[in-house]
C-alpha cells in the first residue's frame, strides 16, 4: 500500500508472508530433518525525490521460523545445513541518500541498522552486523569517461557457531574501498580498477574462530562490446 502526498513524496506500507524450500546445494549436505523455513515481514517507509536529490527512510520487522543456516549439528558435531531451533526476530531501519550536484558529480550513500535475535533466548544471530554503511562517488568529466569510488563499512558480528554469544571471539568490523575508471566509445567500453584499495585484512565469515580471509588489494580490467 502506498500514498502519494505530492509529486515528490511517497509513503508506503507493506505486509507479506514468505516461504522457502531448501535448495539443491543445501540438501546435498544437510541434517536428516532439514525442513522449509517460513515467516512474515512488515515495512513502512517514506521516499522524497527531486531532480538533484533523493532520500528514503524505511523501518522493518520480520519473524522467521525454522530459518535454514549452515552450522554445527549438535548430534554429530559436523557442519551441515539445518534449521534454527528458535524463532528469529529482525528489526531495524535504513536511510538512503542520492545527490547529483553539477552535471558531472553523483553521490550516493546508505546506512542500515539491524537487530537480529532469537525470540526465546534473546541472543543475537551470528554473522549479522548491527551497522552497515555504503557510499559511492562518481565523477564524469567527459561523457565518455567516468571515475567511481566506492566505500563500505561492516560492523562486528558474532562467530557463525556462537549461538550463545559467549563461546568465541567476535569477528572484527572492517572497511573496504574500491576504485574504477570506465571509458566508453560508441559500442566499446573499457574499464580498469582496484579492489580493496587500502589492502585491508578482513573476513566476512568465521566458524569456531576459523576464518575465511577475503582478497588483498587486487586489480581488475576488461572490456565489453555491444553488437
Amino acid at each position: 500500500m502506498s500514498r502519494l502526498y505530492s509529486d515528490a513524496t511517497t509513503a508506503y506500507f507493506n505486509l507479506a508472508r514468505s516461504f522457502r524450500n531448501p535448495n539443491i546445494d543445501e540438501l546435498a549436505l544437510s541434517s536428516p530433518d532439514l525442513s522449509p523455513q517460513s515467516g512474515w515481514q512488515t515495512e513502512i517507509g517514506i521516499r522524497h525525490r527531486k531532480s538533484w536529490l533523493e532520500t528514503a527512510l524505511s523501518l522493518f520487522y520480520t519473524v522467521t521460523d525454522d530459518e535454514i543456516f549452515f552450522g554445527e549439528d549438535p548430534a554429530s558435531g559436523a557442519r551441515v545445513n539445518r534449521n534454527f531451533d528458535d524463532t528469529i526476530q529482525r528489526s531495524g531501519g535504513e536511510l538512503e541518500i542520492k545527490l547529483r550536484f553539477a552535471s558531472s558529480w553523483f553521490f550516493w550513500s546508505n546506512l542500515s541498522f539491524t537487530r537480529a535475535q532469537f525470540e526465546d533466548s534473546g541472543n543475537e544471530v551470528p554473522h549479522v552486523p548491527r551497522f552497515q554503511t555504503n557510499a559511492g562517488l562518481e565523477w564524469t568529466p567527459h561523457s565518455a569517461l567516468t571515475f567511481s569510488l566506492n566505500a563500505s563499512y561492516t560492523g562486528s558480528r558474532f562467530d557463525g557457531n556462537d549461538l550463545s554469544n559467549d563461546l568465541y571471539r567476535k569477528l572484527d568490523d572492517y572497511s573496504v574501498v574500491d576504485a574504477r575508471l570506465t571509458w566508453s566509445y560508441r559500442s566499446l567500453k573499457l574499464f580498469a580498477g582496484v579492489n580493496n584499495l587500502f589492502d585491508e585484512t578482513y573476513t566476512t565469515v568465521g566458524f569456531s574462530e576459523n576464518y575465511y580471509p577475503m582478497p588483498e588489494r587486487h586489480f581488475r580490467g576488461g572490456f565489453s562490446l555491444t553488437l
